[in-house]
């Protein structure tokens, strides 16, 4: 029998088809005051994901608190809350105004980056931090570096570090996929915490978290920062 659906009456009914994954909007930064703050948190291990665009060698895509954050500088510098010290991937062509992806997967005492699905930092021997302080995006939270340039799907597996096939297919070949769904590769859907679209179902000036209760606002921006420019293969 051909898995086409049931039947009824003697006819067919096909089998619903499998709805695609929507990804139309990100958030687009210019670089002088534009972010968009959170709550405060205290995050621990795990899988940290982002997408993100910029013509600027040095900004700041994501802090926690005053001090721990995804920094560019002519090098992507990765300084989490629970670690002391810094991982560094020495790579000054990300500012080319093209979509990169960049994960961080953290555990007790090791790290590692992937860039555009590729591992890229492995450390190991990290000592172990604390802290405790606000999410932002878009802006260091201690004051000065801003980020110009767009942010998109935004998410974060809480205790869960996902390995390299995972990553590539979260990758998709530079193309978002639905973090919701198990697929492929990708099998850690119900260990996913956070998950900020970036746009996709939000209304200005609120930026909801797709999975969590941690939603963000809009400061110093406009409904016109949720733009139409979005990563794709």
């Amino acid at each position: 029998m051909l898995g086409l659906g049931n039947t009824l009456s003697g006819g067919v009914i096909p089998a619903a088809a499998v709805s695609a994954f929507v990804n139309t909007k990100s958030i687009d930064f210019d670089g002088t005051n534009d972010h968009i703050i959170f709550g405060d948190v205290t995050w621990g291990y795990g899988t940290l994901s982002l997408w993100f665009k910029t013509p600027n060698e040095s900004s700041v895509p994501l802090t926690i608190g005053s001090g721990q954050f995804v920094y560019l500088a002519n090098k992507i510098y990765i300084n989490w809350p629970k670690h002391d010290g810094y991982l560094t991937f020495d790579y000054d062509d990300y500012d080319d105004d093209a979509w990169h992806h960049l994960v961080c997967t953290f555990n007790e005492s090791a790290a590692k980056m992937y860039y555009d699905g590729s591992l890229v930092v492995n450390s190991t021997g990290l000592a172990e931090a604390s802290t405790t302080g606000a999410l932002w995006f878009g802006k260091y939270g201690g004051g000065g570096l801003q980020f110009e340039g767009n942010l998109d799907e935004i998410s974060w597996w809480n205790n869960t570090t996902l390995e390299l096939a995972a990553v590539e297919q979260i990758y998709n070949s530079g193309a978002p996929i639905d973090l919701s769904s198990d697929s492929g590769n990708y099998t850690s859907s119900s260990a996913l915490t956070h998950w900020w679209r970036m746009g996709d179902g939000d209304t200005y000036d609120t930026i909801n978290d797709n999975v969590g209760d941690l939603d963000g606002t809009m400061t110093f921006m406009a409904s016109d920062d949720l733009v139409t420019e979005v990563p794709s293969a």
